[in-house]
């Protein structure tokens, strides 16, 4: 028989709890208001069902607070939603279509196969073929990257032989995530150094460009931890702010013409 919690939180208990989450408020709040502002100019009119609303609405709070791979993981279901709601919408028996997504188990990619597949017969639905790059895109990325991370102890778990272990490991994960960007951009973050900072910001040295590390991953010896964690959710910052881009335009391109 499952155990009830009997513990009870007290007034005074919850007076600490709401400080503690004021003052957090407070120091985040620059960078959530710098956060909030990347997306000013993603402005999305119409969203087409409820379901669609709450994945979006989620990516954008999850894009603010700094959750990357939450908003990296609804963006790709806005994304997902949408194509259904359209394929179901677009179809000559949309009630048979219903019961046809219904009843199946239809992962993102099986949807965008059925897309792919229909689209060549049915003209309506050519509005969601010429989508299905950015689909594909959000759907590779929430798959790879958001859903199935790779586990990494926490750095008080590990010893110092450990953290060799754990850079590498997060350097392959770096390495995974460039893939989901252009070329030029690649190179871009190849040529940076990893830097090594104080609690108060000031750079106490600099590594080699982290092109170098990909070539030679044997390079890292006892390299600072905290600073690969850094470099890797730069990059998930990056990635999420183009997945939230790429759902904007897939839903303004399906809707807004309507």
């Amino acid at each position: 028989m499952e155990e009830k919690n009997t513990r009870k939180n007290t007034v005074e208990e919850e007076e600490v709890f709401m400080r503690q989450l004021k003052e957090a408020d407070m120091d985040t709040l620059p960078h959530r208001a710098k956060r909030k502002q990347e997306l000013a100019s993603l402005i999305i009119p119409q969203v087409p069902t409820l379901r669609v609303f709450d994945y979006f609405a989620e990516a954008e709070k999850s894009y603010v607070n700094g959750c990357y791979r939450s908003c990296i993981i609804c963006s790709s279901n806005a994304v997902e939603q949408s194509l259904i709601h359209k394929l179901i919408t677009s179809s000559e028996d949309w009630e048979k279509t219903y019961w046809e997504i219904r009843m199946e188990k239809n992962t993102f990619g099986k949807i965008i196969e059925k897309i792919e597949r229909k689209s060549k017969k049915n003209k309506k639905l050519k509005t969601l073929a010429g989508c299905l790059r950015d689909a594909k895109w959000l759907n590779r990325i929430r798959n790879e990257v958001a859903v199935h991370a790779t586990y990494i102890p926490d750095y008080s778990e590990l010893r110092q032989t450990d953290l060799v272990i754990a850079n590498r490991i997060i350097l392959r994960d770096i390495r995974h995530l460039l893939q989901f960007f252009n070329p030029q951009k690649r190179r871009q973050f190849e040529k940076e150094p990893l830097t090594a900072k104080d609690s108060q910001g000031k750079i106490l040295g600099k590594s080699e460009p982290l092109g170098e590390f990909l070539k030679n991953p044997m390079k890292i010896d006892s390299a600072n931890y905290f600073e690969w964690w850094g470099f890797q959710k730069g990059l998930l910052h990056q990635l999420a702010l183009e997945a939230y881009e790429r759902m904007a335009i897939v839903i303004n391109g399906l809707y807004s013409k309507e």
